[in-house]
C-alpha cells in the first residue's frame, strides 16, 4: 500500500511540474471547493437544521475520568489481551481489545450521561429522518473534494520536506488478514468504529470540550484529537478534515446517527479501496 501512495505522489508532482496543468487542476479543484463550500452551507440551512443545542455539564473531574477510563482500557486491559497465548492472530487480537474497549467504554459514557441529564437525547439518540440521512449522504459528497484536497497538500508536504510516506499499520494488517479475522475486520471498520468513535469523539470529546471552551475551539481541538489517535502522519489533515465535517454535523443536528451514517460511508469507501488494491 506504501508503494501505491508513493506513485501517487510522484503523479501528482509530475502534474506540478508543468505550469499549465497546474494551473488548470488547481482552478477545477478551487471551483469544486467553492460549489461544495455553498452546497453544505445550503444544507446546513434546510435540511440539516435542528432545534436549539441541548447540553449537559460535564465537570472536568469526569472529563478527566473518562480519559482515564479509555486509556486503561486500551493500554492496560489491551496489553493483556495481547499476550494471550492461545491467540495467535495478533491483528485479531488487536480487533478483540477494540470491541471490548471501545464497547466498555461506550457503554459507561452513556450511562453516565444518561444520569446527569436525564435526558437521553443529550446523547445525540433522537429519531434520524429520511431528509436528514439523505442530506448526510449528500454533505459527505460535497465534503469529499475537501477531503482530497487535504490529502493533496499532504502529498505535496511531505515531498517538499522529504518525508517518508508510510501507511496506515491497520490498513495493511487488513490487506494481509484473511479468513474470520477478514469479517470481523470489516465489521469493525464498516459498523464497530463509526458507532463506538462518535460516542467518543462527538458526544463526550465534543460535547465536554464545548462546554468549556465554546463550540469553536471543542471543533478544532476534538478534531485534531481524532486525526492524532488515528496514529499515521500521513493521513493527519484529510482525518483532521474528516473529524471537522463530522463535528459540525453534530453540531447542526445533535443527532448521532448523522455523523455515524457518514463516518460508516467513509470507511466503507476506504475499505473498497483497499480491496481494489492489487
Amino acid at each position: 500500500m506504501t508503494q501505491n501512495l508513493q506513485q501517487g505522489q510522484e503523479g501528482l508532482v509530475q502534474i506540478f511540474s508543468d505550469p499549465k496543468q497546474a494551473f488548470t487542476l488547481l482552478s477545477i479543484l478551487g471551483l469544486v471547493l467553492l460549489f461544495s463550500a455553498i452546497f453544505l452551507r445550503h444544507l446546513a440551512r434546510t435540511w440539516l437544521k435542528s432545534s436549539s443545542w441541548q447540553s449537559v455539564h460535564w465537570p472536568m473531574s469526569l472529563v478527566f475520568a473518562g480519559i482515564a477510563l479509555y486509556g486503561f482500557l486500551q493500554i492496560i486491559f489491551g496489553s493483556a489481551i495481547l499476550s494471550l497465548s492461545w491467540i495467535q492472530d495478533s491483528y485479531m487480537a488487536k480487533l478483540i481489545v477494540y470491541w471490548l474497549s471501545n464497547g466498555t467504554w461506550s457503554i459507561a459514557i452513556i450511562i453516565c450521561m444518561a444520569r446527569l441529564s436525564g435526558n437521553i437525547q443529550v446523547l445525540g439518540i433522537r429519531w434520524l429522518s429520511w431528509k436528514q440521512a439523505l442530506a448526510a449522504i449528500l454533505s459527505y459528497v460535497a465534503f469529499f473534494p475537501w477531503y482530497w484536497a487535504a490529502y493533496f497538500i499532504t502529498q505535496i508536504c511531505f515531498y517538499i520536506f522529504a518525508i517518508p510516506i508510510q501507511a496506515q499499520e491497520i490498513a495493511q494488517e487488513f490487506i494481509s488478514s484473511q479468513g474470520w479475522t477478514t469479517y470481523l475486520a470489516i465489521a469493525t471498520i464498516v459498523v464497530i468504529a463509526p458507532a463506538s468513535e462518535e460516542l467518543v469523539f462527538r458526544v463526550f470529546f465534543y460535547t465536554a470540550l464545548r462546554n468549556h471552551f465554546g463550540p469553536t475551539k471543542a471543533l478544532l481541538i476534538t478534531s485534531a484529537i481524532f486525526a492524532l489517535v488515528h496514529g499515521n502522519s500521513f493521513v493527519f489533515l484529510p482525518i483532521f478534515a474528516l473529524g471537522l465535517c463530522l463535528n459540525l454535523l453534530y453540531e447542526q443536528t445533535q443527532c448521532i446517527w448523522v455523523p455515524i451514517l457518514v463516518h460508516s460511508i467513509h470507511n466503507s469507501l476506504t475499505l473498497g479501496y483497499l480491496l481494489l488494491l492489487p
